[in-house]
């Protein structure tokens, strides 16, 4: 095999090459380990706060979920009428879970969760900010469409809580 001078145009394609193929396989091999690495629950203070909402919606109890976020008013009341509309038109539960977190800064973390119901998941979005010393949750959003939830990483997975029946994620 014969070696080409550097400076010939050949030569920098191949180097070109074997960087970019040595960057994205470091990059994939990294973003595997971020993604794979839950983050412990005792990071997230407001969990059980989401807990209970999702526990309250699944069993269709709006007025306990909407209760478990400290909402009153016009945000309450808005609220309570879509999830009402969502969770009864989906069918039967077969659980919830916390997929993923995303902290955006120290102050401000975006929550991924799923109810599972019969004809599919309702997807919940909720945005944890710290404020005044207390986590509070900001905003709540929620979908039957998975559909550009992959275009929000990097997510870190949550811990299953101890005892929690977890389905296979990766």
């Amino acid at each position: 095999m014969r070696n080409l001078p550097a400076a010939t145009s050949r030569g920098r394609i191949t180097v070109f090459v074997v960087f970019s193929i040595g960057a994205v396989s470091a990059a994939t091999s990294s973003a595997e380990t971020y993604r794979s690495t839950p983050v412990p629950r005792d990071q997230l203070p407001y969990l059980p706060q989401i807990e209970r909402f999702l526990d309250a919606v699944e069993r269709a109890d709006i007025g306990t979920a909407v209760d478990a976020l400290q909402w009153t008013g016009d945000a309450s009341s808005k609220l309570k009428q879509q999830l009402a509309g969502a969770a009864t038109s989906l069918g039967k539960s077969d659980g919830h879970e916390l997929i993923a977190v995303r902290r955006i800064s120290p102050r401000l973390h975006q929550i991924y969760g799923a109810i599972h119901y019969e004809k599919q998941p309702l997807l919940f979005v909720l945005h944890p900010r710290y404020y005044a010393g207390a986590w509070r949750i900001q905003t709540v959003t929620f979908s039957a469409d998975p559909k550009g939830m992959n275009d929000l990483a990097p997510l870190e997975p949550v811990a299953p809580a101890s005892g929690e029946r977890v389905a296979a994620r990766f």
